[in-house]
């Protein structure tokens, strides 16, 4: 059994081949690829899911040919950067993106006197923030196979990312009768897709409460203040009547040692941190006579994010607009929908250099630099794309970073090699691109002048 270079978890899909290296004396090193993924439990039931929904698009190689030489990367470009008109209001959404190409959109929108915007970062961000404003009652893995007696899970995001952790940390809690285990879905239908384990191990929560994902702010508070010592008021009585929060709150009053757990991507924007908000406060109150904490798990522990990048360049978070000689925090641009986006700005540029499972957001944007295994909108029409490299893709090819759902489905779309037919050349990066970019619009600038 190794590690699954695919997803990071022991796998002994691979095992086959490393047992008939070693009579030839092969070094299992050389050996390190990608295992029989047809044969993934798991990359099968993801792949399903992914082509069943509707929102998507595949993956297209067949764009990649319009990006084989020097002369349509030039025309690329050219074009990118005719979208950038002096005296226009233009932006910069991040989607995904590594330090290098964040630095490169912020180096771009100061050339262009636009607005960077990070719409997609790493979801330990809002959980930071609560962290540094509020405090933090916090929980191990350890903590809940040997103590818990209530594990409360939110969202579908554990069950793709860490499709094990049922079964080597909840199992001996759940297995002795001592815990019981209470799940929150906001997708019934993706979470039964995601179910831990094969058909004969299969582990199942003693209960699952459907919520409905713009509702969990109010159902948190609605479990606050129902623990809360004083009688609540009629209309939080009145929330208590939905089913799942009464039993919630019955089972929380009586644990006596609680995690509230979920994947650090589930909560991510501006509402979600109000959630993490909500969870503290619940934890808070709970731990009066308890033991109530909380747990965030994140798959890229140590990784700097793009909201940190532009933190310390512009001393903006989350959005960043550059006047001409100072970086500001635009106030008319927090929390406002996709189409108020689409409106407040001349040309948009969706920039993604990390691969991720979620699809680009339907902003109708100008162009997109997206990754070779990046998800669109139905609709996208390839002369306003352009192709860029993953980061960190190792020169094998295979994507070495990114969400493990990802790298499953991009090991699984990898087209056949056709015989006789020349490789084609390496995607260029997106921080090159930019970089580009932003020295052509300075030309045109000098041009012009």
């Amino acid at each position: 059994m190794s590690h699954c270079c695919l997803c990071g978890l022991l796998c002994s899909l691979d095992r086959a081949a490393n047992k008939a290296a070693e009579p030839r004396g092969e070094s299992l090193t050389s050996l390190f690829s990608l295992p029989n993924v047809e044969a993934c439990h798991r990359r099968n039931q993801w792949l399903a899911q992914t082509h069943s929904t509707s929102e998507i698009s595949s993956v297209d190689h067949s764009t990649n040919a319009a990006y084989d030489s020097a002369e349509n990367l030039s025309a690329q470009v050219a074009a990118i950067a005719q979208l950038f008109k002096p005296a226009q209001r233009s932006l910069i959404w991040i989607d995904g993106a590594d330090v290098n190409t964040t630095r490169s959109a912020v180096a771009l929108a100061e050339a262009i006197r636009g607005t960077v915007h990070i719409g997609q970062s790493t979801g330990a961000a809002a959980a930071h923030r609560v962290l540094a404003n509020q405090g933090w009652l916090g929980s191990s893995l350890s903590e809940i196979a040997t103590h818990a007696d209530l594990i409360v899970t939110l969202g579908s995001g554990l069950r793709s990312e860490a499709p094990l952790l049922t079964q080597r940390f909840f199992t001996p809690a759940l297995a002795s009768g001592r815990a019981e285990w209470c799940h929150i879905a906001a997708d019934p239908e993706a979470d039964n897709q995601l179910a831990s384990g094969t058909p004969a191990n299969q582990i199942s929560p003693s209960s699952t409460a459907v919520w409905p994902r713009e509702k969990w702010y109010e159902h948190l508070t609605h479990i606050l203040l129902a623990l809360q010592p004083e009688s609540p008021s009629s209309t939080h009585q009145g929330a208590q009547a939905n089913e799942s929060i009464g039993a919630l709150v019955s089972k929380l009053q009586h644990a006596k040692n609680i995690v509230w757990l979920w994947d650090a991507d589930e909560f991510h924007d501006a509402i979600d941190e109000l959630c993490i908000s909500r969870l503290l406060g619940i934890s808070r109150l709970l731990t009066q006579s308890a033991r109530c904490s909380l747990l965030c798990l994140d798959a890229q522990v140590g990784r700097v994010t793009a909201q940190e990048t532009l933190l310390w360049l512009t001393g903006c978070s989350g959005t960043a607009d550059f006047d001409g000689e100072h970086w500001r925090q635009p106030q008319s641009l927090e929390q406002i929908a996709i189409e108020e986006w689409q409106l407040a700005f001349d040309s948009i540029l969706v920039v993604r250099s990390v691969p991720s499972a979620k699809p680009l957001p339907n902003l109708k944007a100008s162009h997109v630099m997206v990754t070779e295994q990046s998800l669109l909108p139905d609709g996208m029409v390839a002369s306003g794309m352009t192709r860029v490299a993953s980061v960190g893709t190792d020169c094998a090819g295979h994507l070495m970073r990114g969400d493990r759902a990802t790298m499953i489905y991009c090991a699984a779309s990898q087209p056949a090699p056709t015989q006789g037919k020349p490789t084609q050349v390496r995607l260029p990066s997106a921080d090159a691109m930019l970089d580009q970019v932003g020295d052509q619009v300075q030309s045109l600038v000098a041009s012009d002048s």
